[in-house]
């Protein structure tokens, strides 16, 4: 474990009450006893985070659950996970460890590691009731992020960088993600500690090159002796970030008009008016569509947008192309979304209470627990839907209507490589289900 002493940055000063006050009465209105989750990790940002908005909710009559995830990928992961909620509890905060069980998503171990977390703080805020999960984004991050989506081609979206306020994708609007600190430089939060008396861990995979975010941040001092300093960044994306709330309006109007969604995840657009849209709005549009069948947390690549985009502007009679997890057949005008079934690798334990799965449906068991234990998770698939359709007609009910590629890929709970259940057809079994579904990705259509 590598805690370490607080010392203060030169010429940094600590984060007055006032200041944070400020801070959160923009992300409001706050209703009375405010109940907040604070996501932590041990670094000097979300330390000093959960210090200030514990004091903040106190004085409101509130208070604040702190979320330590434990992704496990260092030996000494479990022993800085301990120590950081012994440092919280010391200080009378609420704390929990959340242990990440690494499942067969895709991606870089960065990108894993920030899928599972959400999952995991998305999963335990519904759970406990929580509206409001405060993240420590602070204005390096902004600058770093604004300069990794500039290199990469981003449009307005990706440049107005991260937002101070959002509703959290795949919470099905319940919880909101609040970035307090976003105007601060990450001199001020040390200080902040400094001035507190309070000791915080130094994660090594900060100083990793292997990762582009640490690459960026060794550059910045030589970036702000030419002007590119992190201040100046952050204040664009500020301005920017007006028009992308325009552009989000434009967008959630044309789909609200053009697209219709089904239960089981899949959307269908009418293309007729998509030739005369703006190029931004039309790649807007596409990557809403492909984050909310394909349930991942970040849109594709800005060259690849562009190059659909174009495809479905010639309006051929029909096309079929694959990005973002998603298939996409356009036939007669009318252009179908759904989710590829080879790209479904989520599969986890059945476990009482909430899930979300695959970044795209919620799923609430229902307890108690036993009958649940060595039942997994995991998509339909075709040999599990072959076995739907046969019970199916066996009841005398009718099957879903919905395209064979999307149900492959809906959830259904599985015993000893035997079907059990599929949430979305809750009669198939007879009995009563322990599973009910609703389709919440985590990039909500028109949200």
């Amino acid at each position: 474990m590598s805690a370490r002493a607080p010392v203060a940055p030169d010429g940094a000063t600590a984060l007055g009450a006032s200041e944070f006050d400020a801070a959160m009465a923009a992300l409001g209105p706050w209703e009375g006893s405010p109940r907040l989750a604070a996501a932590v990790s041990g670094g000097a940002d979300s330390l000093a985070l959960a210090l200030l908005a514990d004091r903040w909710a106190r004085d409101r009559g509130g208070s604040v659950l702190c979320l330590i995830v434990d992704h496990g990928l260092r030996a000494e992961s479990a022993l800085e996970a301990e120590q950081v909620r012994a440092w919280l509890a010391a200080r009378g905060i609420e704390a929990a460890v959340l242990l990440a069980q690494a499942g067969e998503e895709r991606g870089s171990i960065q990108e894993r590691a920030r899928r599972l977390r959400h999952r995991l703080l998305m999963e335990r805020c519904i759970a406990a009731g929580i509206a409001h999960l405060l993240l420590a984004h602070h204005r390096d991050d902004q600058a770093e992020t604004v300069l990794m989506r500039m290199v990469r081609g981003s449009g307005v979206r990706g440049l107005a960088g991260i937002a101070p306020a959002s509703l959290a994708p795949g919470s099905a609007g319940r919880v909101r993600l609040l970035r307090p600190l976003l105007v601060q430089p990450k001199a001020r939060l040390r200080a902040t500690l400094e001035a507190m008396g309070q000791s915080w861990v130094e994660d090594p995979s900060n100083r990793d090159l292997r990762h582009e975010r640490v690459r960026w941040r060794r550059l910045m001092p030589l970036l702000a002796s030419g002007g590119v300093e992190p201040g100046r960044l952050a204040s664009a994306a500020l301005r920017l970030a007006e028009e992308r709330r325009a552009l989000d309006r434009a967008v959630a109007s044309w789909l609200a008009l053009s697209a219709a969604s089904s239960p089981y995840g899949h959307v269908t657009v009418r293309m007729e008016g998509f030739a005369a849209l703006d190029r931004p709005i039309a790649e807007a549009a596409l990557a809403r569509l492909l984050g909310a069948v394909g349930g991942a947390p970040y849109p594709p690549r800005s060259d690849s947008l562009c190059d659909l985009a174009e495809a479905l502007r010639r309006s051929p009679p029909r096309l079929t192309r694959t990005l973002a997890g998603c298939v996409l057949r356009l036939e007669r005008g009318l252009l179908q979304v759904t989710r590829e079934p080879s790209a479904v690798l989520h599969s986890c334990g059945a476990q009482a209470g909430l899930l979300l799965w695959d970044g795209r449906f919620e799923l609430r068991l229902t307890g108690p627990q036993a009958p649940l234990d060595g039942v997994a998770v995991a998509r339909l698939g075709r040999d599990g839907l072959a076995e739907a359709r046969r019970l199916l007609k066996g009841w005398g009910l009718r099957p879903p209507q919905a395209p064979a590629r999307q149900l492959e890929t809906l959830p259904a709970l599985w015993g000893r490589a035997r079907l059990v259940e599929v949430p979305h057809l809750p009669r198939l079994f007879g009995g009563k289900a322990v599973a009910s579904v609703a389709w919440a990705p985590r990039q909500p259509l028109t949200g």
